[in-house]
């Protein structure tokens, strides 16, 4: 078994229970932690996702791997993987909103809530 096959094992099989806590997690905690929760579900699991699909199946199906690569429409199956790590982002970038006071929020749209505080975004787009 190569070091690829070894690593990319090891990576789903860590994954695993860091899906299954952050799963519990968005059921019952706040929402900044339910959306983190979700996020990190998200983005973990599609990164389990297709590297189970591109890295394990192909050698646990050896000849069959084209047939089933055809059936589920070749590389057309990442969107699947995409969609769930964007909404995973979009889950994160949620929670930061919440982060941000009650009281700049409406300043503040969630897609630039990262750049929260204002002292922290001019740090980073003024020129060096």
């Amino acid at each position: 078994m190569s070091l690829n096959y070894l690593t990319i094992y090891l990576a789903i099989t860590v994954s695993f229970p860091i899906c299954f806590a952050y799963f519990r997690l968005a059921s019952s905690a706040s929402e900044i932690v339910r959306h983190m929760a979700i996020s990190i579900f998200c983005i973990v699991s599609s990164y389990a996702g297709r590297a189970l699909f591109w890295d394990a199946v192909p050698v646990w199906l050896g000849d069959d791997w084209n047939a089933i690569y055809s059936a589920v429409g070749g590389g057309n199956i990442n969107v699947i993987w995409n969609v769930a790590f964007i909404y995973g982002c979009w889950r994160a970038l949620k929670a930061l909103h919440l982060m941000v006071p009650d009281t700049d929020r409406s300043n503040w749209p969630v897609w630039r809530a990262w750049l929260y505080p204002p002292w922290r975004r001019r740090r980073i787009v003024r020129k060096s």
